[in-house]
């Protein structure tokens, strides 16, 4: 066995010629301005919002929640602007002066106002959930509890965009043609607390549900799929039941009916059952933000 051969003599001197650098890559301190925790909510709403009217997003993402929130307002624009074009060559007889009553108003956009539940509520939690960074979120002072609190402010504030705003236009264009604008607004002052409670309750209704279900997907086509499917069948469901003869049953079941119902009872009386109705309220609401709770704690 033949023996190794012997390293070259400059071998040493080689290796120790090498540089070496040491590199400090321990991380900063943060020394900038700290938010207090009871904040967080609110500044996750916020951004939240923007995303879901399409910030930094494609044209798409921006033109969804503009044109539902657009269409919206087109009942009361269109009143308005008949009421000033014509309102000096009619009479009072010919053009009423409740045109379109607040009562009937988000039964008209009913449609609008489902279809951004299905469309735009999605966006609030789907993306968090598909990349699956809410583990991120946990990981700081957001805890579940302040996560779901933000999400719900932000779809509940949107939300309210359409439920309240178009209204809240037609009855200051209402008052502004008026002949006499104290007049106007003195007969008309106990319809706002009305107005705004009516865009409450179903601001309120929908924007729960739709999160709850948003939230049990990552994909937002299942989430769209999945509301517009429950709304049908709770349509179908109640009037099965309706047909069956128990009409307070079939009108507590329908999802789109029982906030728009108890909404339009606040201005005045339209047959419903308002205890029925109310616990129905009550209970999809309550069962949406417990699923939405549960859901995200269990994924802490």
């Amino acid at each position: 066995m033949s023996a190794m051969p012997d390293r070259p003599s400059n071998a040493l001197t080689e290796a120790s010629s090498g540089t070496a650098q040491i590199h400090d890559i321990s991380f900063a301190g943060y020394d900038g301005e700290r938010t207090a925790v009871a904040k967080v909510p609110l500044i996750l709403a916020w951004w939240s919002v923007l995303r879901a009217f399409g910030r930094r997003r494609g044209w798409v993402a921006k033109f969804v929640p503009f044109s539902l929130l657009g269409l919206a307002f087109m009942p009361a624009v269109g009143v308005l602007t008949v009421r000033g074009l014509f309102a000096d060559t009619l009479d009072e007889i010919q053009l009423p002066v409740e045109m379109l009553p607040y009562s009937d108003y988000l039964g008209i956009i009913g449609t609008m106002i489902v279809l951004w539940t299905a469309l735009v509520t999605p966006e609030l939690v789907c993306p968090d959930i598909q990349h699956r960074v809410t583990s991120l979120y946990f990981a700081t002072a957001v805890s579940p509890t302040r996560y779901v609190f933000g999400k719900w402010l932000a779809s509940f504030g949107s939300l309210l965009a359409m439920t309240l705003l178009p209204v809240l236009l037609l009855w200051v264009g209402n008052i502004m043609f008026a002949p006499s604008v104290t007049d106007a607004l003195r007969a008309d002052l106990d319809q706002l607390p009305r107005i705004v409670g009516a865009g409450v309750i179903v601001a309120v209704f929908f924007s729960t549900l739709g999160l709850a279900i948003a939230a049990m997907t990552g994909r937002r086509a299942y989430a769209i799929g999945a509301l517009v499917g429950l709304i049908l069948g709770s349509g179908v469901l109640s009037g099965v039941v309706s047909n069956g003869g128990n009409d307070r049953l079939g009108a507590a079941v329908n999802l789109v009916g029982v906030p728009l119902d108890l909404a339009q009872r606040l201005f005045g009386d339209n047959g419903i059952s308002v205890v029925t109705h109310a616990v129905s309220y009550v209970i999809i609401v309550g069962l949406s933000a417990f699923v939405l709770l549960n859901r995200f704690r269990s994924r802490a």
